[in-house]
């Protein structure tokens, strides 16, 4: 996963915290943006949706 800069950090911390369910969806809709990207191959975008959905 890319690291995100500090102006998303700040971002989050006045959205305030998110539950547990909401930090999966996030980490999810982030895998799929690098996808669509071209930053990561199609395993690795696979691979990492599966482990992510299995938190659910």
């Amino acid at each position: 996963m890319r690291i995100r800069d500090t102006s998303e950090l700040r971002r989050d911390d006045h959205a305030g915290p998110l539950s547990p369910r909401d930090r999966i969806l996030r980490d999810i809709a982030e895998v799929e943006a690098e996808y669509a990207a071209g930053q990561i191959p199609f395993v690795a975008y696979v691979n990492h949706k599966r482990l992510l959905l299995r938190q659910l």
